[in-house]
């Protein structure tokens, strides 16, 4: 598998797996620049980057690590991707981040 990866792909797998990644991508583009337009998202928001994330850690455990899916797992992603996941300021020993609602300590709430 490795030699596979560095080998690359010949120019007529390469020119099909670019026409079938543009054509889903362009989809999900379309959906998520309708969101920002209707002010759901940021206006900074990078669709790619978005796709990418949700798409990244499907294809990392059914790919690589060859893990069941759950059926929640997506719902998750969503879930993370929107809330956001950085800290806003540093975690302090008196956040302790027990109440899974309320995020990580520190966190800022991103509206929906």
């Amino acid at each position: 598998m490795c030699t596979r990866f560095a080998a690359g792909d010949d120019p007529d797998t390469r020119q099909a797996r670019d026409r079938y990644w543009a054509s889903r991508y362009e989809r999900a583009r379309q959906m998520i620049t309708r969101a920002v337009d209707r002010g759901e998202l940021a206006d900074t928001t990078d669709p790619r980057l978005v796709l990418e994330m949700l798409v990244g850690p499907v294809h990392f455990k059914a790919v690589l690590t060859r893990e069941a899916i759950d059926p929640g797992m997506p719902r998750r992603l969503v879930d993370a991707l929107l809330d956001g996941v950085a800290r806003s300021t540093p975690a302090t020993d008196d956040q302790d981040g027990d109440n899974p609602d309320d995020g990580p300590a520190g966190a800022t709430a991103v509206p929906r």
